[in-house]
């Protein structure tokens, strides 16, 4: 006698497809529902739009520019490997085309972030309700109208989350890793749910580009891998049943991804990418540890984990596939970050810094979607409705208190906001001798300088060819062992400016 759903594995059918009312009805949200993300759509806009060129290019939003720039799309590759290890370059090709049609002015090029970042709303809706319906054939599982709630609440949490905000106004690529890892997953989940050959090559073609963008990405494919491990201890190894089957198409599908991985490492023998990222992301650590000792003392963090924490005890019978794979989804990047820090301060900690202004929240930016899942699942089970409208409502205004956190001065907290650039890059060019070139420090910033001086030449200090050099105020907060060296050789400041300053050896 056939069943149909294997015992202890709710929420995947393994007889067949889903009734075609039931795939018809699962697009179908209702008004409540609609109008919801609607609101999260209109403000999410709102908060990734607003006065969108109010700051300077910043000087990793210039390496993305200049790699873009490039005359052809070879070239464009080129530039990105070896200004962005561990990463293909999609981002940088996306960007050469948006210039070629908009221009490449801030407001154009920040305008593709944001974009994305308001697509990305739409996705958590759509990758939440696929998530929180893995239980549906079970008579236990989620109502079909409570899940697209609770999805479209988790839409409306992710347009008020900080850091998603904070990186769809920058002209980088991690709108675009967000976006890709929101569709990759909501094809594998789909693939899970009905086992079509549709869902399943997309879920296969996007694990490519997903890890393509960004190395660290495999976090996700491994996520899925580990989830998909505890159906196959259900279902058995061997594929005799349509279950079993399933999965071992849901583990071909993550093949593409794994591949393209291991191609990545082949080809990088020597470890440049987290030997170029690990400085960074043990500096990122520090100034994480410091934030992380106030973030119990900050009601919004106290708020979103108590939500989350108490979404996932209610909603376990009900959602247990759908809260497992938000788990794995949630912490394994965390602890693959936590083990290239060698360090375990962010594995108990990440979670506090979501509302928090830091550097390594750029490495597990797509952890924030099951946390606003997990925090949404916690709202819809408080009881009565006047209490849960009323923790939105404190949860939006507490998120909207701390925006202006993320476009602080310089000496406020994020560093690379607020940097007057261009007035530094056109003050150097007018002092400088007919001629002669400019030199920058740190390196990297060469690219700003390059983006606002366009007719000067760019040089690596130490040069004799060049008196003026432009210093970012925060090179020596790295610790850096050049900046001595530096102030030794141009001894007086010519300008000093928001963020940066202008040296001169004479």
């Amino acid at each position: 006698m056939s069943s149909p759903e294997l015992e202890g594995s709710p929420g995947l059918r393994i007889a067949g497809e889903p009734p075609p009312e039931r795939a018809y009805e699962s697009w179908m949200p209702d008004r409540l529902s609609a109008s919801i993300v609607g609101l999260a759509l209109a403000i999410g806009a709102c908060l990734r739009f607003y006065r969108l060129g109010a700051y300077e290019l910043t000087a990793d939003e210039a390496q993305s520019w200049y790699a873009a720039a490039a005359p052809t799309l070879g070239y464009v590759v080129r530039v990105a490997l070896v200004l962005n290890p561990g990463k293909l370059g999609l981002h940088e090709l996306a960007l050469h085309f948006w210039i070629l049609a908009f221009g490449e002015s801030v407001v154009s090029m920040r305008a593709l972030s944001a974009i994305l970042g308001v697509l990305c709303i739409q996705l958590v809706f759509a990758v939440a309700r696929e998530l929180l319906e893995l239980n549906v054939p079970s008579p236990s599982g989620l109502p079909h109208d409570e899940a697209n709630r609770i999805a479209a609440v988790s839409a409306l949490i992710f347009a008020l989350c900080l850091p998603a905000i904070h990186y769809s106004r920058e002209a980088r690529l991690y709108p675009l890793i967000l976006a890709l890892t929101l569709a990759q997953v909501w094809c594998f989940i789909r693939a899970a749910r009905f086992g079509r050959l549709l869902h399943l090559l997309g879920a296969a073609c996007l694990s490519f580009p997903l890890v393509a963008a960004n190395l660290a990405n495999v976090a996700v494919l491994a996520a899925e891998g580990a989830w998909l491990l505890g159906l196959f201890r259900r279902s058995g190894w061997r594929p005799t049943s349509p279950l079993s089957r399933r999965a071992w198409n849901l583990a071909g599908s993550l093949i593409p991804g794994v591949a393209t991985m291991e191609l990545m490492v082949v080809t990088d023998p020597s470890g440049v990418y987290w030997a170029t990222h690990l400085p960074f992301q043990r500096a990122g650590a520090v100034s994480f540890m410091q934030m992380a000792r106030m973030a119990p003392l900050n009601a919004m963090c106290v708020l979103a984990i108590g939500l989350a924490a108490w979404g996932t005890i209610r909603g376990w019978r009900q959602a247990r596939a759908a809260i497992w794979l938000a788990l794995l989804w949630m912490w394994l990047p965390v602890v693959i970050l936590s083990l290239s820090l060698r360090a375990l301060g962010p594995l108990f900690l990440i979670i506090l810094s979501f509302w928090f202004p830091n550097f390594l929240q750029r490495y597990v930016l797509t952890c924030i979607v099951p946390f606003c899942i997990l925090i949404a699942l916690g709202v819809w089970r408080i009881r009565p409705n006047a209490i849960r409208l009323g923790a939105v409502a404190l949860l939006a205004g507490l998120a909207l208190a701390r925006i202006p956190s993320y476009y602080a001065s310089p000496g406020e907290g994020v560093r690379e906001w607020g940097i007057q650039w261009r007035e530094a890059a056109a003050f150097a060019a007018s002092e400088a001798e007919a001629g002669r070139p400019i030199s920058v420090h740190p390196d990297y910033c060469k690219y700003v300088v390059k983006y606002y001086a366009r007719n000067s030449t760019i040089v690596p200090p130490p040069s004799t060819d060049a008196h003026l050099i432009i210093v970012a105020n925060y090179a020596g907060d790295l610790s850096d062992p050049d900046v001595p060296l530096l102030r030794g050789e141009y001894l007086r400041d010519v300008t000093r400016l928001e963020g940066v300053s202008v040296w001169s050896d004479r």
